[in-house]
């Protein structure tokens, strides 16, 4: 659609009101590529499209300011918080080594007295009630 634009003042209008329309279009890349977002490439083309389908462009730009620490599945697989250092990927697809590696880095990270296992003979915290890698119930003095 072409303007006759007759008065100055109305094309500094018209060119800053584009300019302001295109950083609000991509505003949802720009976040997530400030952030460094690992998925910024994919919210460039979710909000690029997703400017016709609002919904989309809304999801663009809940996920580029969406905590880096945490999943956007984090909620919907019970971890709502999104703390500790199983991610969504550990709680749906392996679960089980998830909780593992998780709990590992937990006590590795808390105070406490290292003590082997009496079963399998790996290190854990004397606190623990059961070894993490065997299963077995800790002896207690």
């Amino acid at each position: 659609m072409i303007v006759a634009v007759t008065n100055p003042g109305e094309a500094v209008l018209i060119v800053i009101g584009g300019l302001l329309a295109l950083v609000l279009w991509l505003l949802p890349a720009i976040i997530a590529f400030r952030r460094g977002h690992a998925y910024k490439w994919i919210i460039l083309i979710m909000a690029v499209f997703g400017v016709w389908t609002v919904l989309l462009w809304l999801a663009a730009i809940i996920w580029a300011v969406y905590p880096a620490e945490k999943s956007l599945i984090d909620p919907v697989v019970g971890n709502p918080t999104g703390t500790g250092y199983r991610n969504a990927g550990d709680t749906i697809g392996s679960a089980q080594y998830g909780a593992e590696r998780g709990y590992a880095q937990e006590r590795s990270q808390s105070p406490g007295i290292q003590v082997y296992c009496t079963s399998c003979g790996t290190l854990g915290l004397s606190t623990d009630q059961f070894c993490g890698t065997c299963g077995q119930a800790k002896a207690r003095a």
